[in-house]
Formats: C-alpha cells, sequence, structure tokens
C-alpha cells in the first residue's frame, strides 16, 4: 500500500482521538455542572467559634506569665483573611466552602492545652475542584479572628491561594509564614502588645508584600523569597534594633528603610542615601544573600 492510501487512515485516527478527548471534556463539564445545578454558587458558610485552651503556665517564671498559645494553620487552595477578634471574643473560625470538595478539621492537642490547629484540605479532584471555583467565581474563604490579649505564636503554611493578614494590636510572640505558591500581604493598623521576637516569611513563589514593620517591630526578621515580587516598609519609628536576613533569588525586591534609623549590610543597594538624624536612632542589620536574577531595590 502506498503512503497516498495510508494518509487517510492517519486523518481518520487523528480525528477519531480529538473527538475523544472532545468527548472527556464534555463529560467532565457535565459532571461538574450537574454537581452545582440548583445550588446557590456561593458555598456553605459554616461559623466555629471556640475559646482556645488556656496557654500552659510557664514553670519557675513571673507569676501571672503565661507561656504563648500555638496556634497553627495548614491551608489548601482558599483565600484567608486572618485578623484580630473584637475585645474580649475567643478565636474564631468563619469558613466558606463546599463540603464535597474540601474538609476544615479542628485539632486540640489535649496532652497540651496550648495547642490549637486548623486544617484545611482538598478531598475531590482538584479539577473538578477548578472547574467548580471557575464557575462560582473565586476559592474558598476562610475568615480567622486571634484573640486580643492571648500571648500568640503563630504558624501559617498555604500552599495555594492567597492570605491577607492584619496583626494589628495582636500579643504575638513569633509569627512564621510559610506561602509555597500563594500571595501574601501583612500589615498592622496599631502596635502590637509585647515582644515579637521573630518574624520570619518562606515563600517559592507568587507576591509579597508586609507593611508596616515599624508596628510590629520584631527583633529577627528573616524573608527567604524566590520567583516573584516582595516589597518589605521598615518605614516609621523604631525603638530597638533590629536584624533582617534577607535570601533572594528570581525576585524583584523593593525595600524600604526609616529615616530615623541607622542602617547597616545595605551599602551597595542604597538608592537614596541616608539622611542625617540629630539624634542617632537604632540600627538595622541586614544580611543579604541574592540568587541569579535578583534585583534589590532600597529607598528611605
Amino acid at each position: 500500500m502506498t503512503d497516498r492510501e495510508r494518509r487517510p487512515w492517519w486523518v481518520i485516527g487523528c480525528v477519531g482521538l480529538l473527538g475523544l478527548l472532545l468527548c472527556a471534556v464534555v463529560v467532565v463539564a457535565a459532571l461538574t455542572w450537574l454537581s452545582i445545578r440548583g445550588r446557590d454558587l456561593r458555598s456553605p458558610v459554616l461559623v466555629q467559634q471556640r475559646a482556645p485552651a488556656d496557654p500552659v503556665p510557664l514553670a519557675d517564671a513571673t507569676p501571672g506569665l503565661r507561656a504563648p498559645l500555638r496556634i497553627l494553620l495548614e491551608l489548601d487552595s482558599c483565600e484567608l483573611y486572618l485578623e484580630p477578634a473584637a475585645a474580649g471574643e475567643p478565636l474564631r473560625v468563619e469558613a466558606h466552602y463546599d463540603a464535597r470538595d474540601y474538609r476544615l478539621e479542628e485539632i486540640v492537642d489535649e496532652a497540651g492545652p496550648g495547642n490549637y490547629r486548623l486544617r484545611f484540605l482538598v478531598i475531590s479532584s482538584r479539577l473538578i475542584a477548578g472547574i467548580k471555583e471557575g464557575l462560582r467565581g473565586g476559592q474558598p474563604q476562610l475568615r480567622i479572628g486571634l484573640p486580643l490579649d492571648t500571648p500568640i505564636d503563630l504558624t501559617l503554611v498555604q500552599r495555594n491561594g492567597g492570605a491577607i493578614v492584619d496583626l494589628g494590636g495582636l500579643n504575638l510572640t513569633s509569627v512564621d509564614f510559610d506561602v509555597g505558591g500563594a500571595l501574601l500581604k501583612v500589615d498592622a493598623d496599631e502596635r502590637l502588645q509585647g515582644e515579637l521576637e521573630r518574624f520570619r516569611v518562606y515563600g517559592r513563589q507568587g507576591g509579597l508584600v508586609v507593611e508596616s514593620l515599624d508596628l510590629m517591630e520584631p527583633r529577627q526578621v528573616e524573608v527567604d523569597f524566590s520567583m516573584g515580587q516582595a516589597l518589605l516598609d521598615f518605614r516609621g519609628t523604631w525603638v530597638a534594633d533590629g536584624r533582617v536576613d534577607l535570601a533572594t533569588s528570581l525576585t524583584d525586591l523593593v525595600v524600604r528603610l526609616p529615616r530615623g534609623a541607622r542602617v547597616t549590610g545595605l551599602e551597595g543597594n542604597r538608592v537614596v542615601p541616608p539622611s542625617d538624624a540629630e539624634t542617632p536612632g537604632p540600627t538595622l542589620t541586614f544580611a543579604v544573600t541574592t540568587g541569579r536574577r535578583t534585583t534589590v531595590r532600597v529607598f528611605d
């Protein structure tokens, strides 16, 4: 048989393959549509409110001093809004999601009453869940209010989605964000209570905006970020020394500095020379490690 006689069979095979692919797409779309047909496209609402377990008292410590409540949030494919709760209000969780595709779990460690863990998981096909998100116009939403007067060690691990975090007025001892593929914006509209020992961000890709660091005033800032854009805003009034460790690659990083503080470790990256303060302020000590294709821009 000649090549000319074989060619129509190849054409028929390609058309058949395309037909099968089209059928698969139609079946998936139909199953998705049937699963949400007749339902309000806004996800069901689950409201949970509980007082967190009392933190464990510190042994051999000042009377009345409590160990911090350790809060761990492990989230996947959602939008998070983390904020201070109202005065006197306990830990509050409001979640909007479809229980057929996602599951929310609260875990309280009975052996250590100062531990609280919340997990939000995808339990169905990610393809189906993604199509539903597209039809609904957004991902599931979680809004979490943290108690104001309780010392807290906060850890957020979020793989997909985004997080808007307001830490204003909270009593935080440490903050740890691990945002593998999420967008993260952190701010504070008023000064934190107590002393924030460490503020850490680790991210693989996406976007990072951290503002109002002067109101948080952590003793140690650690940012390890790659592949994306990042803004760190240190402007404002600092009253204590701080150390900042930055590690970036494939990143466009903008750092804004306070005018009344002494800064070391950024001499080669300064865009605007520091202003001379009559009274030397605290010192911010930077250590910067940059990988390939990284731009660091520093402004007063």
